[in-house]
């Protein structure tokens, strides 16, 4: 328990909010915002700020991730082989994880 609220719960929602942060990596981050959410048009003056080596070296990790978050949160239909519950390690290890890749986007 944490607080009144039980391990599972919160990591779930430690989950959520690590999901939204893969997102904003890699459309703000990873794309440098060449193509944004509304906007009609693309800023191809950043595309040259884009690392291509980093996604590539990355891309599947930062899937795995994304992957993984998703299935832990309540927007989406967990798949039916997934019986674990993420623990507040789960999260904190793959939130240090996020960390170390963000940093080298930066």
């Amino acid at each position: 328990m944490i607080g009144d609220r039980n391990e599972n719960g919160v990591a779930a929602e430690g989950y959520a909010h690590l999901r939204t942060s893969l997102e904003f990596l890699v459309s703000n981050t990873i794309f440098q915002e060449i193509v944004g959410r509304y906007r009609n048009n693309i800023m191809m003056t950043k595309f040259t700020a884009v690392k291509g080596d980093k996604i590539e070296e990355h891309k599947a990790e930062i899937d795995t991730l994304f992957g993984r978050a998703s299935g832990y949160i309540n927007a989406h239909s967990n798949p039916e082989g997934q019986h674990a519950l993420p623990t507040m390690n789960d999260l904190k290890t793959d939130f240090n994880r996020f960390k170390e890749i963000e940093r080298k986007f930066k």
